[in-house]
């Protein structure tokens, strides 16, 4: 049983890095600043990691590419506006805002965002995911135990840390009044 979840949580932290890396070179290039994006300390933003992993396993069901696509955009968009859902109640803030982009919903996600994740997904699946395959099985087993442990602990100390210590970036958050 182990065995078969070691890839996905590989996959999981790999994507929560990626991710990171995304939004930290976003913003630098958006606005000039070099900033943590994410709710944590570490280098990861778990809703790229989640959403990631859950891709790759609905992926293995669907062959049609336009349906991937469909079923992709759809699940990023539900991801990020329940993710959004959840920083605003729980945490009075929000992450991120799209009112103002076309076909926005709530300034939580918009069309246009999840047509972008839909996309990257769809071709993530088709072209990145089977290398990432590759470079998994080259890796020894008891090196990717290794990893993910050390992996898990790091994330596991960073969410109480940033439970006690919250990543408070005002430079991204947005005052949020519920």
């Amino acid at each position: 049983m182990i065995e078969k979840i070691k890839p996905y949580l590989f996959y999981f932290y790999i994507f929560s890095f990626i991710g990171w890396v995304w939004e930290v070179v976003l913003w630098l290039i958006m606005y000039g600043e070099i900033v943590n994006p994410g709710t944590m300390h570490g280098p990861w933003l778990t809703i790229y990691g989640a959403g990631a992993v859950l891709i790759i396993l609905i992926s293995k069901k669907i062959k049609n590419n336009y349906l991937l696509f469909g079923i992709s955009s759809l699940l990023c968009g539900i991801i990020e506006y329940s993710t959004a859902l959840y920083l605003n109640h729980f945490h009075s803030t929000k992450w991120w805002d799209y009112s103002n982009h076309l076909l926005n919903i709530d300034g939580k996600t918009s069309i246009e965002v999840m047509l972008l994740f839909g996309l990257v997904c769809t071709l993530g699946i088709k072209y990145f995911i089977p290398l990432l395959e590759q470079f998994y099985k080259k890796i020894s087993n008891n090196k990717i135990t290794i990893i993910l442990i050390i992996l898990i602990l790091l994330n596991i100390s960073d969410y109480i840390y940033s439970t006690i210590t919250p990543n408070k970036n005002n430079t991204i958050q947005v005052n949020y009044k519920k």
